[in-house]
């Protein structure tokens, strides 16, 4: 070892290939927290919502490219964590959307305090976040004991 690498005898030079999924990881949080900013103050300034619909899809973008940069093995747990972590989230969806048509009278308390609007998004909510949810639980179950 030269006095010139300050790298230690363990230590490996990071790949190109690391170096990317890095840059993309951190470009779609920009991308997404540069969405979120401005689709806060779009409610003050309308046309702030195009910068803010570019920003959401230019993070779109680099998620894409960076799942397209994992290796096999993370591509592989990631697929079985949207599987079935993914489905056991939409199993909750279905749930609370079966239960909203058999009782509708439960629901109605909180859905007439929303407008159609709202309605919307609550069920758009309703619908992707247990997946997601699933989603993480089953990806971070699979690293753990991967570990």
């Amino acid at each position: 070892m030269s006095p010139e690498t300050p790298m230690s005898a363990n230590a490996r030079p990071v790949s190109r290939r690391m170096q990317r999924k890095t840059l993309y990881i951190i470009a779609t949080f920009v991308s997404m927290l540069a969405y979120a900013v401005l689709l806060t103050f779009s409610d003050t300034q309308p046309l702030l919502i195009w910068p803010a619909l570019a920003a959401a899809l230019l993070g779109i973008v680099f998620a894409c490219l960076w799942v397209t940069s994992l290796d096999e093995v993370a591509l592989q747990a990631h697929y079985v964590a949207w599987f079935w972590g993914g489905n056991a989230g939409l199993l909750v969806s279905m749930l609370v959307f079966v239960a909203a048509a058999l009782s509708p009278q439960v629901f109605e308390p909180m859905l007439s305090a929303l407008g159609a609007g709202e309605t919307f998004v609550a069920g758009i909510v309703v619908g992707v976040v247990p997946a997601v949810i699933g989603y993480a639980i089953w990806w971070a179950v699979l690293w753990l004991r991967r570990g």
